[in-house]
């Protein structure tokens, strides 16, 4: 099930305002009957969003389900901890959405603000919620009652999370279960001269003998890459690799790329592995280089080639 995630819009508030008010989501932070508010204090509340350094709020939406909850992240003001939030209607639950936005929600607030600790204080019942944020690597902080409700506070830091996000990072071929959701990743807008779209490398894979794969990160995917043998001279080619722009910066495109050369090991009739780029693309050059591939001073299709020995 896809689970398509955007920062919250006007156009959302009416869906927030109906999660906030459903007593099941919102029994363990107080509010049994629900928190009933006013199209106005929404207004008020979204401007407050929208106005606050490091601070994002998102909708989430599923396929099938429509308007599933919501997650949030806050940098504490002049600290470099963070709190983090999210809720689900009933129905969203079971199904891992949560697990993926949470996953979503830490790589956006680890990425765009100078957080080195995310914070999340769960109600002690709320079983359910303690399981995941111990499943991503949450540790138990210390009790505390809150209106004289227990709850417990729970911590993760940058870099254990970094240290776990890439240990997960793994590649799945492109199949009718996920190629929708790779052909609406999109790299940056100054990079979309750099790559062709993912849906078009899908389909050249129907007529070309070359593998398309999709990248993630857990659950999370994050990515996109191509590779294929050269039939001429046996060569391994990784012909295509993209990280969709909201992951960009977090090291999942060197850890695909490693992942990908441990197939041109194996699956190269020689000991060499190919890949192009656009010269332009100086942030390519840099990480293949740093990787260990030298240039040939070949060019093809406009792309120069850099090739790894071993």
């Amino acid at each position: 099930m896809r689970l398509l995630i955007s920062e919250t819009q006007a156009a959302d508030l009416t869906s927030i305002k109906m999660l906030w008010a459903d007593g099941d989501v919102m029994r363990y932070v107080g509010f049994p009957e629900g928190l009933k508010q006013s199209d106005q204090q929404m207004e008020q509340w979204l401007k407050w969003i929208v106005e606050t350094p490091h601070t994002q709020h998102y909708t989430l939406k599923a396929d099938d389900l429509g308007f599933v909850g919501e997650s949030f992240y806050q940098l504490r003001s002049a600290h470099t901890e963070a709190i983090i939030d999210i809720k689900l209607l009933k129905k969203a639950r079971g199904k891992a959405l949560g697990e993926r936005a949470l996953c979503f929600t830490l790589d956006q607030l680890f990425l765009n603000t100078p957080a080195l600790l995310a914070v999340v204080d769960p109600h002690c019942e709320n079983l359910g919620a303690i399981a995941l944020y111990h499943k991503l690597g949450f540790q138990d902080d210390e009790l505390f009652a809150y209106e004289n409700e227990p709850h417990q506070k729970m911590i993760l830091t940058k870099d254990n999370w970094r240290r776990l996000r890439l240990e997960q990072v793994h590649l799945e071929p492109i199949d009718k279960h996920n190629y929708i959701e790779a052909s609406q990743l999109k790299v940056k807008a100054d990079q979309v001269d750099f790559v062709a779209t993912n849906a078009f490398s899908i389909a050249q894979t129907i007529f070309e003998d070359t593998h398309a794969f999709a990248i993630y990160s857990g659950k999370t995917m994050v990515g996109f890459m191509m590779d294929g043998v050269d039939p001429d001279d046996s060569v391994y080619w990784i012909i295509r690799l993209m990280i969709d722009q909201h992951y960009q910066g977090l090291g999942y495109g060197k850890k695909a790329m490693e992942i990908a050369m441990e197939r041109g090991f194996i699956l190269s009739g020689k000991n060499k592995m190919n890949i192009s780029f656009e010269p332009e693309n100086t942030r390519a050059k840099q990480l293949y280089e740093s990787l260990g591939f030298v240039s040939t001073g070949r060019f093809e299709d406009g792309e120069i080639v850099y090739e790894k020995t071993w």
